[in-house]
């Protein structure tokens, strides 16, 4: 199956590595009850802040659809 985006491959691998380990790791610490709750705010705050950055670059690579490629419509339909 091909690719449907420009996103360069370590993008998508550290994007899947951030989601995958940032949020194990929360729940584990959230769990184990080993910090406040005040401190859990500031971590989730800042582990988002990355997610959206590393979000960011990956949307920026992106393609669209070109116009090109859309199927023309068909002649003698109204709509």
């Amino acid at each position: 199956m091909a690719r449907k985006t420009n996103t360069p491959r370590w993008v998508s691998i550290t994007r899947k590595l951030y989601n995958y380990l940032g949020n194990t790791g929360f729940f584990i610490e959230y769990f184990a009850g080993n910090i406040s709750d005040h401190t859990m705010v500031r971590i989730l705050l800042i582990y988002n802040f990355g997610g959206f950055i590393i979000q960011t670059i990956a949307d920026a690579y992106f393609k669209p659809d070109k116009l090109d490629n859309l199927p023309a419509e068909p002649k003698g339909i109204k709509s």
